[in-house]
């Protein structure tokens, strides 16, 4: 069985280089049902159900794609301990990505979240694997940013910038886009000086490993100058935010109290309502 697995992997890895993925996922199928056939409940069996998930991944065929990775954690669950536990560990973790990222892309976050903790868990006992960890961490921030929770997408991308420098030094390629993530979210949330390191973290490694006429260092410069961009913007608008509450203050403190009978002065409410308008 081994023949073949290596066989197709090589085959789909030439048909994916051209962009083939129609290709690609049909003798995907072949290769699946020919295992199935030999050995229903065997690691090649799962690996070539994970190859499937993720061109069909690629496909936008997001349903069939969680449907294989549900098939491939039935079946590790089921050979269990007889599979040697550092390839166990592995293949449990690309399924566990698989799951969570075909959930992540049906749009259902929460679910995903569960798979891709897993993913998370299971790196981190494994430490030997790095790229493991910046791999779940990547995944965590990206659901969690997609559901809305920022913060912790926030978190998880710095876990992610760490993790990735520990492994492979202070300039990779792997930290630099995950700096570039973590940049363009705070900038997204208006926390302009948080991602300004990483914005020049990123497109400083991006200017030494790509040269700067690459798109991605494009990419980082462009959202280092808006945040740079934005900084100064805050700085101008500061003093012009100190004048507009002192003088609602002011106007608060000078508004005589209305009589009994007559109608309320409306000028505290206006200014302090243009005030929150310009912060």
């Amino acid at each position: 069985m081994s023949g073949i697995h290596n066989a197709v992997r090589r085959s789909v890895r030439e048909h994916l280089i051209e962009g083939q993925l129609e290709e690609a996922e049909e003798l995907c199928r072949e290769s699946l049902l020919i295992l199935e056939e030999l050995c229903p409940i065997h690691t090649d069996v799962v690996t070539a159900l994970c190859r499937l998930g993720w061109i069909l991944d690629r496909r936008q065929e997001w349903a069939e794609a969680l449907q294989c990775a549900e098939r491939a954690e039935e079946i590790l669950d089921e050979l269990g301990d007889s599979v040697p536990r550092p390839e166990r560990d592995s293949l449990l973790f690309e399924v566990l990505t698989l799951l969570g990222v075909a959930l992540r892309q049906l749009g259902r976050y929460r679910q995903a979240e569960t798979f891709f903790r897993r993913a998370f868990t299971l790196a981190e006992a494994n430490r030997d694997v790095p790229d493991q960890l910046v791999t779940a961490c990547n995944n965590l921030a990206l659901n969690y940013k997609l559901a809305a929770n920022l913060e912790q997408a926030a978190c998880f991308y710095s876990l992610a910038i760490l993790f990735a420098s520990r492994a492979f030094g202070e300039v990779n390629a792997l930290t630099a886009t995950m700096c570039y993530h973590l940049a363009a979210l705070q900038w997204s949330r208006g926390h302009f000086q948080e991602g300004l390191t990483p914005a020049r973290q990123s497109w400083e490694m991006r200017h030494t490993l790509l040269g700067d006429v690459h798109p991605d260092t494009a990419a980082a410069e462009a959202v280092l100058l808006q945040l740079q961009s934005a900084i100064e913007s805050e700085a101008k608008a500061r003093p012009l935010r100190t004048v507009l509450r002192a003088a609602a203050i002011s106007v608060q403190l000078k508004t005589p109290t209305a009589k009994s009978g007559s109608a309320t002065l409306p000028s505290t409410i206006t200014l302090a309502g243009f005030c929150g308008a310009a912060i």
